[in-house]
């Protein structure tokens, strides 16, 4: 960008050209973090950009609303998405798509999962009237997302298998992220030999695609598996591998987050060292999350830093984690995070106070914990086990 700029004339940046060009500075800023910069790019793209590019209209309301979010701003973005969709009126098609996901990102990573599921839903109806497939399968995604959160494990299951049969139609880091998805969803229901066909699939998708960003998340969702079914994963042929924290757009709202996973390889090694190198990771993945507001991300690294601590014997910083984690998460029901984490997490949640406004969600998360299936009696379920 910094090399095309200058072949740009006065009047091309002037004209939708510029508009372009800013438009595409506000993307790589936003996915750098900095989301006051974003904004001031999409803002000055806006005014350049012709109301016959809907593609990159919509991309750019998207992301100037997942902007503010990035600035602290949730219900701004929220109401001015939904002011987009109610000035188009009863147009459809790839502009109105836009608006929508967007809607569904911001109340995912704010973590009003119910929200969510029902913009999910709505991009279905604006895919079916507009016939775009691409829109459909990325509707799947978000619903699936939606559900498994949710421990709504079957209807996770369905949506991720519609995303697996038509992977090579959504955009490529959302296919890998659907296939974890439905590796982990057939994993929580029991359905190990399911669940490592997928990760096979997984794998052999990010090959025939050859990205390596893939790669990494197929070595990543293999890993989290193993540590789900106490197979003993080495850190140092994984864990070790990775060693930065994440930037913002290897948070984002994605299911598979491989420094996440190299956490949970730690605690499950069970080592003081891995063990005080999660809990700091985690701290940090925490740390940059309420930066960008991703709420999604702060209740995933806080459920697992509270295991970290417990097994450190930090027993009352591990509870405030917890309690702090279980306040975030009620309000958007979200499950998964704590359900993911079995029997250690059950015994941990157990010991929480029952006096604060969570109680409810608290009672519900008992419930879920206690309720894991049993895998069925086959050769490769019978291995497998939670932790």
């Amino acid at each position: 960008l910094e090399r095309a700029a200058p072949l740009l004339d006065e009047e091309a940046m002037k004209a939708a050209t510029g508009g372009e060009l800013l438009f595409f500075r506000g993307v790589v800023a936003y996915f750098a973090g900095d989301g006051e910069a974003s904004l001031r790019h999409f803002e000055d793209a806006e005014v350049r950009l012709s109301e016959d590019q809907p593609l990159f209209r919509g991309l750019l309301h998207l992301l100037s609303g997942l902007s503010l979010l990035m600035c602290g701003h949730p219900e701004r973005a929220v109401e001015t998405l939904r002011e987009h969709v109610r000035a188009a009126g009863r147009e459809r098609g790839i502009y109105v798509s836009r608006l929508v996901a967007g809607l569904f990102f911001t109340h995912l990573m704010s973590g009003d999962l119910g929200r969510a599921r029902a913009e999910a839903v709505r991009l279905e109806s604006v895919a079916s009237t507009s016939d775009i497939h691409y829109t459909r399968v990325w509707s799947s995604y978000m619903q699936a997302c939606a559900h498994l959160h949710r421990n709504e494990l079957d209807q996770a299951a369905r949506h991720f298998a519609d995303v697996a049969e038509l992977r090579f139609i959504l955009h490529r880091a959302a296919a890998a992220d659907g296939l974890v998805g439905l590796a982990l969803s057939q994993e929580l229901l029991g359905r190990g030999e399911a669940a490592t066909e997928t990760l096979e699939l997984l794998s052999a998708f990010a090959r025939e695609v050859n990205d390596p960003a893939c790669l990494v998340v197929a070595e990543s969702a293999r890993a989290r598996l193993g540590c789900l079914r106490g197979e003993g994963v080495e850190p140092g042929r994984w864990a070790g591998s990775i060693a930065d924290p994440p930037e913002s757009a290897e948070l984002f709202m994605w299911l598979e987050v491989p420094c996440l996973t190299r956490a949970r390889v730690w605690i499950g090694a069970g080592t003081a060292e891995g063990l005080e190198r999660a809990s700091t990771l985690l701290e940090e993945v925490s740390r940059r999350s309420q930066a960008w507001h991703f709420t999604n991300q702060v209740i995933e690294a806080g459920a697992l830093r509270s295991l970290a601590l417990e097994t450190l014997a930090r027993k009352d910083e591990a509870l405030a984690c917890l309690a702090a984690t279980v306040r975030q998460a009620a309000p958007g029901g979200w499950v998964r995070p704590f359900q993911e984490a079995g029997p250690p997490m059950a015994a941990l949640h157990g010991r929480l106070p029952r006096q604060d406004e969570t109680s409810d969600f608290s009672r519900h998360l008992l419930d879920v914990l206690g309720e894991r299936p049993t895998p069925p009696a086959d050769p490769v379920a019978a291995r497998t086990r939670v932790v």
